[in-house]
């Protein structure tokens, strides 16, 4: 056989397990530095308190419970004061961060008895309040 300086199976082979080792240590140094971000976030999470989400969802489940108990009542809005004052909702739970930046909101309850909440912080608020 002719040999025209090119590429032999051999050195193929030799090439595509370098190749394939690179790219199985791109996957792995990538799967690390994701990881080591999502740890990262939980622990800030943790060590502000609630996320303004977890309020939103907190001044909703406690105008849920009001509008159960208050099933009479045509409700259009129910105010975070109101739920505070009531003992629906306590204000640790209207607090998202240990700075106590406090927050203050609504939930709107439509025809179809769907609940919104929207919030109102000092370094937040919801689309839309």
């Amino acid at each position: 056989m002719k040999n025209n300086h090119g590429w032999g199976m051999n050195e193929m082979i030799v090439f595509c397990c370098i190749l394939i080792g690179f790219l199985l240590l791109v996957v792995i140094l990538v799967n690390s530095l994701y990881s080591d971000l999502s740890k990262t976030e939980k622990k800030i999470e943790e060590e502000q308190g609630f996320s303004y989400k977890e309020v939103e969802s907190h001044l909703k489940d406690a105008a849920k419970k009001y509008y159960r108990d208050n099933k009479g009542e045509e409700l259009e809005y129910i105010n975070a004061e109101d739920l505070l004052n009531l003992n629906y909702i306590s204000k640790e739970q209207l607090t998202p961060s240990k700075e106590n930046d406090y927050c203050t909101g609504y939930v709107t309850i439509t025809d179809e008895v769907v609940f919104r909440s929207y919030i109102t912080c000092d370094n937040y608020e919801t689309e839309g309040f």
